[in-house]
């Protein structure tokens, strides 16, 4: 894959992977 692509699209699943980690958080603290 092209390094213009690569770049991007790890971020974005980073980024995911972050939002799904702080909801999971969230929902055990208000469980």
């Amino acid at each position: 894959m092209d390094a213009i692509f690569t770049g991007p699209f790890i971020f974005s699943a980073i980024f995911f992977l972050v939002l799904i980690g702080i909801g999971i958080v969230i929902f055990s603290r208000f469980k």
